[in-house]
């Protein structure tokens, strides 16, 4: 490691390319010009002259957005003795990937939570070596209610052997590529025993609404499986990994700037830029190119819209009886198209959260905050009962869908995407690259994936430069 990162915070974003220059003949190299990223940065005017002068205008290679891609790229070229430059339009490094320390008596992530496929996540490794405590999370029993009772043992038996079944139909879908509402007929669900089989959200957490995704972008099981939980959360990874533990007074600072006060324009450039915001930002063109991003890039894109998945992160005050820490609970007969289901006391502690996706998670994040938990909480009441006397101490919902640094939770590829998240990945001209989850060809949706697809983008860099 070179030491620690610099991230910037920043408002507004133009990157602007020079003309795309000819391609090489053989093997004559060609000039190239650098790629200038016009910045408006929001601070207090009193102050603007310390944040500039802490503000490059020139450096090997630029970075947008601080979360898994852009730090892992940005780790990996500083490895490689570039210099480097990360800018971050919000408050905190992480991106999706946030621990809140303050709200509730215990740490709880906001976005991403589980290591997948542990044993080949980069950030097992990481997790080990920090001192994280890590803990197995395929087995997590479910208990599965309706009307506030729990199942019995053969009919949840039953009902969980049908959610696999209909998963498995579904990742064995052959030939054309068609829309998932096909696994929503009335004929399937009889033939699986269920009210709706929409409801196999309940195991999944649907990321958009079933209609609008196809067989082939089910995120395998097997893909993801191994997933393990971290105690302190994903913030303790980012702030030892990004070497930003003794530098979190300036980065506090910068944030203060970034969140109210007048404007100041920069300049920055830079030989290359990894752009590794999500495809949401991307298509609200909340990031300027210019010139434009080539068609095949416009039409991935279009290929690849923001699904919503959402937390109602609920403290009791006690722990619901009868349910072990980390255990799933569900109602095995939710209405229509209203899937949640619950992850409770997880690692012990007081907090149950809920989990929706799909229309009904992007419905639930456009009600104020203290609705959303309502919502919540009434779902709870509604799958496991009074009985057991708990009350709702403190309650918040995670907004992916509406933060415009965001605009969803994960990428998801529509029916007909064929390789979007492929042509999407390809660098533009070889100086500007894209990376994040929805490039991700391993791990895809997931933080462990967003970081491969940044090291990727720093290797191009690095064995191009060479």
């Amino acid at each position: 490691m070179r030491g620690n990162l610099h991230v910037r915070f920043l408002g507004e974003v133009a990157v602007r390319l020079p003309p795309y220059p000819p391609r090489a003949v053989g093997s004559i190299p060609i000039a190239r010009s650098k790629i200038v990223v016009r910045t408006r940065i929001r601070h207090r005017p009193d102050r603007g002259s310390l944040l500039m002068s802490r503000f490059p205008s020139s450096v090997d290679t630029l970075i947008i957005g601080a979360g898994a891609a852009g730090l892992a790229a940005a780790r990996r070229l500083q490895e490689a003795g570039r210099r480097v430059l990360v800018l971050e339009a919000g408050s905190r490094i992480g991106g999706r990937a946030w621990t809140d320390t303050r709200t509730f008596s215990s740490p709880v992530d906001r976005g991403c939570a589980w290591l997948h496929q542990a044993d080949k996540n980069p950030f097992t490794a990481l997790a080990k070596a920090y001192g994280c405590t890590l803990a197995a999370h395929d087995d997590a029993p479910w208990q599965l209610f309706s009307q506030c009772e729990r199942l019995p043992a053969s009919e949840e038996k039953a009902a969980l052997a049908a959610v696999d079944a209909l998963e498995q139909r579904i990742e064995g879908h052959a030939g054309a590529d068609r829309s998932l509402v096909v696994v929503r007929s009335r004929q399937l669900a009889r033939a699986l025993g269920l009210r709706d089989a929409g409801a196999a959200g309940c195991r999944r957490g649907q990321r958009a609404t079933v209609g609008s995704r196809a067989p082939a972008t089910w995120v395998d099981e097997a893909e993801l499986a191994g997933s393990r939980g971290v105690r302190l959360g994903s913030r303790a990874l980012w702030c030892r990994f990004a070497g930003c533990a003794g530098r979190a007074g300036q980065r506090d600072r910068l944030s203060r700037f970034a969140r109210s006060g007048a404007h100041q324009r920069g300049v920055v450039e830079a030989a290359d830029c990894i752009v590794t915001v999500s495809t949401g930002v991307l298509r609200a063109e909340a990031i300027r190119f210019l010139p434009q991003l080539p068609l095949p890039k416009l039409h991935a894109l279009d290929a690849l819209p923001m699904g919503h998945f959402t937390k109602v992160i609920l403290e009791l005050d006690g722990l619901l009886p009868g349910l072990p820490a980390g255990s799933w609970v569900a109602d095995a007969r939710p209405a229509r198209d209203q899937t949640m289901h619950f992850l409770c006391h997880p690692f012990g502690s007081r907090l149950v959260i809920g989990l929706a996706g799909g229309a009904y998670g992007e419905a639930l994040a456009r009600l104020p905050e203290a609705l959303a938990v309502q919502e919540g909480f009434a779902r709870l009441i509604e799958c496991v009962g009074v009985s057991h006397g708990r009350q709702l101490v403190k309650g918040a919902f995670t907004d992916w869908a509406t933060d415009p640094l965001y605009l969803g939770g994960y990428a998801y590829l529509v029916p007909g995407g064929g390789e979007a998240r492929v042509a999407l990945g390809e660098s533009v001209d070889v100086r500007l690259h894209f990376a994040g989850e929805a490039v991700a060809l391993a791990l895809i949706q997931t933080c462990g994936g967003a970081f491969l697809s940044g090291q990727l983008a720093a290797e191009r860099i690095v064995a191009a430069r060479r």
